[in-house]
């Protein structure tokens, strides 16, 4: 088996793979490592046991039209859906309809200024919109945790300023999702490597020793710890998720001190994911208790600031009887780490609190479920980054080659905006591959 080659790039998700897409056009031997047993990291595609359809544990939208992930899909011929955006809040025992959803919380977000004086979001928020009703500040605290992972208390408003900004001009607030889910994508990019990438799945990288120009990895196999041969490499690009960062899973040698401090400036937000397939759709039905009785109007959405499991979604404009719960943020580190058989307990509680259903009578519905808890992914550690107060330019920091030699990227690398994203991970592939490429 070889083990001498031009480049390593270690971590096989989005990134890895975007890396490797560029450089294979530059005739060099490659290596792929990666600890899990298959490609695609933080994006996980299953058919579950259960389910009338492929479901994404990990990322699973495609949020506006950011170039990196549409050029793929086309290359790929992928089918994709656009999402229908009707809205749903529990607000005072009742599900309400939510149409100005985005209206209400842009009101807020609006007023964020990237150039401002930095704050956390929770004091934005006492000072900035007294004209603001509780609803909707209570809606704005909710967005900010769950679609960022985040605690308010924590993240910044000049980095939330920044990435709205970016948001905007790829109009994320239009969502689309690719039939089969993330998968068909993930598969194209493999099959594009076309035999050109060694690819090494279940190896583990303990330590990277390097010099300018030399690298020699010391691994094992991830799953029982068994020594592996050493690989050696000229350049390696780095795409390890931010917590492997920060507790230096991978040790370098000599230390990347500067690497270390910047991940620590950063935060992992956490998510856990409940999917739960019905023997119908309950929600379709004629009669909802907590909508005055009546059918509700096409639902994509459900949102509640008080439910265990706050968000909810369907598959529209497919119908099928699958549900999705969301929880980020303090809501997700309540979930985390608990027994299966307890998340799902808390997911129905929450169904029954927002619809007003009995949770007896949604549990005997129930036909199977899964549930994704990236916190306790050994590999991953969460589910995405995001910048708190005093982080300074901690993600270019990360993002920044060393001695023409070690080159980075990954979601927690991406200094532009699109952090957090599928589309940002493929971006800071292809980045950190064109620097590799200009360092020749």
């Amino acid at each position: 088996m070889r083990n001498e080659f031009d480049v390593m790039i270690i971590g096989a998700g989005a990134a890895g793979l975007a890396a490797a897409r560029r450089l294979v056009r530059e005739n060099l031997r490659i290596v792929l490592i990666d600890a899990r047993d298959r490609i695609g990291g933080r994006i996980h595609t299953v058919h579950a046991p259960g389910f009338p359809m492929p479901i994404d544990l990990g990322a699973e939208f495609v949020h506006g039209k950011p170039p990196q992930t549409w050029q793929l899909i086309r290359a790929g011929h992928l089918l994709t859906y656009e999402i229908a955006e009707h809205h749903w809040h529990f607000v005072d025992g009742r599900l309400q309809a939510a149409d100005d959803f985005w209206e209400r919380i842009d009101k807020i977000l609006g007023k964020m200024d990237e150039k401002g004086p930095e704050q956390t979001f929770t004091a934005f928020l006492k000072t900035c919109c007294p004209e603001a009703d509780g609803t909707t500040r209570d809606m704005a605290i909710a967005f900010i945790e769950g679609f960022n992972a985040a605690r308010a208390d924590r993240i910044s408003t000049t980095a939330l300023a920044f990435e709205q900004k970016a948001a905007d001009e790829i109009d994320e607030t239009s969502q689309y999702r690719i039939v089969g889910g993330y998968a068909p994508m993930i598969e194209w990019m493999e099959n594009a490597l076309s035999g050109a990438v060694d690819v090494r799945l279940n190896t583990r990288v303990r330590e990277l020793k390097w010099k300018k120009g030399e690298l020699v990895s010391v691994c094992e196999t991830a799953s029982g710890g068994g020594a592996l041969p050493p690989i050696r490499a000229s350049r390696a690009i780095v795409t390890l998720p931010l917590p492997a960062l920060q507790k230096e899973q991978v040790k370098f040698l000599p230390a990347l001190s500067e690497k270390r401090d910047a991940a620590r400036k950063l935060e992992m937000g956490p998510i856990v994911k409940l999917l739960i397939n019905f023997r119908e759709a309950f929600w379709e039905r004629e009669k909802i208790p907590n909508a005055k009785g009546q059918k509700l109007p096409p639902l994509t959405f459900m949102h509640s600031t008080s439910a265990a499991v706050p968000t909810w979604w369907t598959q529209l404009p497919i119908k099928t009887t699958v549900l999705t719960g969301w929880a980020g943020g303090p809501k997700a580190d309540a979930l985390s780490h608990r027994k299966p058989e307890e998340v799902l307990s808390k997911g129905l509680d929450s169904l029954a609190e927002i619809t007003g259903f009995s949770r007896s009578e949604i549990e005997s519905l129930v036909q199977g479920y899964h549930i994704a808890d990236w916190q306790a992914d050994p590999y991953s550690g969460g589910a995405y980054s995001y910048v708190p107060i005093n982080a300074g330019d901690a993600r270019k920091a990360l993002a920044a080659p060393v001695e023409d030699t070690l080159f980075f990227a990954g979601e927690a690398t991406h200094f532009e905006g699109q952090s957090g994203t599928v589309a940002g991970a493929l971006a800071t592939g292809t980045r950190a591959a064109e620097e590799l490429i200009n360092s020749l």
